[in-house]
C-alpha cells in the first residue's frame, strides 16, 4: 500500500478549485460537456540566454485530468512560441478535448470488453 502524504480533505479542495478552473476561470475551453474536468492553465515568459526574458515569446500550458471526480486520464499540453494569442487558457486548453474524447471512448470500450 502506498502511504497518502497529503490529507484527503486537502487533495478533496485542491481538486474542487482545479475543477472551477475549467468551469468557471481560465480553462474553460477544456470543458468536455460529458464529463467534469479538473485542470490548470498557464502562462510564462521564455528566458533570454542573454539575460531577461525574451521579447514576445511564451510557453502556453494546460494539465487537466477526467473525469474529475474519478480520475482516468490525465493529458498536459505545453505550446513553445505560439503565434497570436498566447496564454494557456486561449491556446493550450482546447488542444486535449477531440483527443481525450476519443481517448475515453477507446478505454470504455476496452473495460467493458474485459469485463
Amino acid at each position: 500500500m502506498v502511504r497518502q502524504v497529503i490529507p484527503e480533505e486537502i487533495v478533496q479542495r485542491v481538486g474542487r478549485v482545479l475543477v472551477d478552473v475549467v468551469e468557471d476561470g481560465t480553462g474553460t475551453s477544456a470543458q468536455l460537456g460529458t464529463f467534469q474536468v479538473a485542470g490548470k492553465s498557464g502562462t510564462t515568459r521564455l528566458y533570454s540566454p542573454e539575460g531577461g526574458y525574451e521579447s514576445g515569446a511564451y510557453w502556453s500550458s494546460f494539465v487537466g485530468f477526467f473525469p474529475a471526480e474519478d480520475p482516468q486520464l490525465v493529458v498536459f499540453v505545453k505550446l513553445e512560441r505560439p503565434q497570436g494569442a498566447y496564454y494557456g487558457g486561449a491556446v493550450a486548453a482546447p488542444v486535449p478535448e477531440p483527443r481525450c474524447k476519443l481517448r475515453w471512448l477507446l478505454v470504455q470500450r476496452i473495460s467493458i470488453e474485459h469485463v
